[in-house]
């Protein structure tokens, strides 16, 4: 697996790379060789806490690990460590309320959560974005392009990300 050499290879010139430590646990969490991911995610806490890295970045991070390692229950799992160690951060909010609504795991719980953080903070594009997405897979296309539009009000540099949605 090329991902996974090219990875072991960046870790013998910088050790510490936690860009380079989570690509790698991502090629490994592809392969699927649960043993391997394991010893690896040992290593990669003890990195992390080495680095003073608070539990629920950890979390996060693993989360991200696992779903670019195409793992989304996993992912789902550590996104819910994170926010759970860290209940304030909108951050981890949305990218477990994304990973929700675009795998269809759960569009319900996904939208709950935009719709959440959209009552605190109106202007959340992160969200607005999110919840257009969610009411456009669920069919509410007026609405939907409603939210898509004052996204891109609020951020137009995305536009290419929210049309690929629309269209």
């Amino acid at each position: 697996f090329d991902a996974l050499r090219v990875c072991e290879k960046g870790l013998k010139l910088a050790p510490g790379n936690g860009l380079t430590n989570q690509f790698k646990l991502s090629a490994l969490i592809m392969i699927g060789d649960t043993a391997k991911i394991n010893r690896y995610l040992v290593e990669i806490r003890a990195l992390m806490e080495e680095y003073k890295i608070a539990y629920a970045e950890q979390e996060y991070w693993i989360g991200v690990a696992y779903r670019c390692g195409r793992d989304t229950i996993n992912a789902i799992v550590h996104f819910r460590k994170a926010i759970a160690s860290d209940p304030g951060n909108n951050w981890f909010k949305e990218n477990l309320a994304e990973l929700l609504i675009k795998s269809g795991t759960n569009m319900k719980e996904g939208l709950e959560i935009t719709e959440k953080a959209l009552m605190s903070d109106p202007e959340a594009f992160g969200f607005m974005f999110l919840k257009g997405i969610a009411l456009h897979e669920s069919g509410d296309n007026r609405t939907a392009l409603k939210y898509m539009s004052k996204a891109l009000e609020s951020y137009p540099m995305v536009n290419q990300d929210v049309m690929s949605w629309i269209n």
